[in-house]
């Protein structure tokens, strides 16, 4: 199944790799999980599963069950089968704690949540910084610009206390 396919409502999980990973590796990964989610099941019953990746480094993991949700051990499943890539493949997972943004040369950074903040109240980010949301639960986010977004529109502005722009 191809990604594109999947439903906008199917559940959605990102996983963001330490460094951007090669066009090789990328396909290596997206084969890996074709067998993967051949054999998927949640309770007995067939999860429809693909991926993706965005900007090199998030793998956007969609699946979903006709008329139905897919259970903590049909999640757990795929989660293990994630979890395994990174050895096979050579990098590692970040946490999804930290804030990932665009610097501006358009790289993707990531840095822990405090400095994030202190990088708002010092001004090195602002409100046209594009920022990530690798908290979304549902595939139609990555298509609705619910992903990567002006920091002004994420929930970071308000986590972070972004100050105001005043209209000019």
């Amino acid at each position: 199944m191809q990604f594109s396919a999947l439903p906008p409502d199917a559940q959605v999980w990102v996983y963001i790799a330490n460094r951007p990973l090669s066009t090789e590796v990328q396909q290596a990964v997206l084969e890996h999980l074709k067998v993967f989610f051949a054999a998927w099941k949640s309770h007995g019953r067939p999860v429809r599963g693909a991926a993706r990746f965005w900007a090199d480094r998030f793998l956007c993991v969609g699946a979903f069950i006709e008329g139905g949700t897919i259970s903590g051990c049909g999640i757990d499943a795929s989660a293990h089968a994630i979890s395994a890539l990174p050895e096979v493949f050579g990098f590692t997972w970040e946490s999804p704690l930290k804030v990932f943004y665009r610097d501006s040369t358009g790289a993707i950074q990531s840095v822990p949540r405090a400095v994030f903040r202190k990088m708002v109240q010092e001004k090195h980010v602002g409100s046209e910084t594009i920022v990530f949301n690798p908290g979304i639960t549902e595939v139609e986010a990555l298509e609705n610009q619910s992903f990567e977004l002006p920091l002004k529109d994420a929930w970071h502005a308000k986590v972070f206390r972004l100050p105001a722009v005043s209209p000019v």
